[in-house]
């Protein structure tokens, strides 16, 4: 798979499920991607590494979809790497619509969300998909909902996962 995604730049979908993006070969960029679906460990670092330079890598990426994984792992190291992450140039330029999937609510899973939306300037859309308690479920909408973005125009909506996925 290292191989085979390292020549393929001209991919315009792409779905990557838990424990694959590790072996990712990441740099070139997909200029052709359009649509990626990603699944990665939310307190790993290295894979909220790759994550982040595959979607950083793909500038014409207007749809992202993400299942959030969280092991037992410490979230601090996460934590801060996404807040150096902020210090760099990141702009998602063309993603529109954003789908994710929340396992557990947990710190680096908010920060992420916070990231995009803080530098997706066309973005239109972003699903919430919410798998805890209703009491952590307001906290998370209220704190998202305060957050001010880079796209005046984007909604979020908060769901319960068994209701769509």
């Amino acid at each position: 798979m290292v191989r085979v995604l390292g020549h393929l730049s001209g991919i315009k979908k792409l779905t990557i499920d838990y424990d694959r993006a590790k072996i990712l070969v990441t740099g070139a960029p997909y200029n052709y991607l359009e649509d990626l679906k990603l699944g990665f460990d939310f307190t790993d670092r290295s894979e909220m590494s790759v994550a982040l330079c595959l979607i950083g890598s793909s500038p014409n990426l207007w749809r992202l979809e993400i299942k959030a994984y969280t092991r037992a792992s410490p979230v601090e190291p996460v934590l801060e790497f996404l807040k150096d992450q902020g210090h760099l140039n990141f702009s998602f330029n063309k993603l529109e619509f954003v789908k994710m999937v929340c396992r557990g609510a947990v710190r680096s899973e908010v920060e992420f969300i916070k990231f995009v939306l803080a530098n997706s300037p066309a973005l239109k859309e972003m699903t919430i998909l919410l798998n805890n308690s209703d009491e952590a479920q307001v906290a998370l909408q209220k704190e998202l909902l305060q957050f001010q973005g880079a796209s005046a125009q984007a909604k979020i909506i908060f769901l319960k996962p068994y209701l769509v996925w």
